[in-house]
């Protein structure tokens, strides 16, 4: 069975590809264009990684981890955050480490199965492709 991915973008053209490029790795991908978006998908689905970026309208990926901690906190060690516009002024998380560029985001390679990884760091490299 293929690992299940939220992935969280509200740049269409950027989410498009991302899930294209996820899908054809073997991921299930479900998409999301804001925190909302992805809190309504959270609650009726089960993940196994959530990618999102940091800047959206309606719902910010910050309060979507701050969501994600309370109401799945096994997944708060499961999140992948991206974003365009690294900077060091970035915005503040509980999470630990520096969001992503999308396609550093699809190259990770810590075990996200394991439950051990960083927020901010590797989730999907040890995931399983389906067959």
């Amino acid at each position: 069975m293929a690992h299940r991915i939220l992935l969280v973008e509200d740049h269409t053209a950027s989410r498009t590809t991302l899930a294209i490029l996820l899908e054809t790795s073997g991921y299930d991908v479900d998409t999301a264009a804001n925190g909302r978006e992805a809190v309504e998908l959270l609650a009726k689905h089960g993940y196994d990684v959530v990618v999102s970026d940091i800047q959206m309208p309606t719902m910010d990926g910050v309060e979507l981890y701050r969501h994600i901690q309370r109401w799945w906190p096994h997944l708060a060690r499961r999140v992948v955050f991206m974003t365009a516009h690294r900077s060091s002024n970035g915005p503040q998380t509980d999470a630990q480490g520096s969001p992503y560029r999308p396609l550093e985001a699809l190259q990770l390679t810590a075990p996200a199965r394991s439950g051990g990884v960083r927020a901010c760091s590797g989730c999907l490299g040890g995931l399983k492709r389906r067959a």
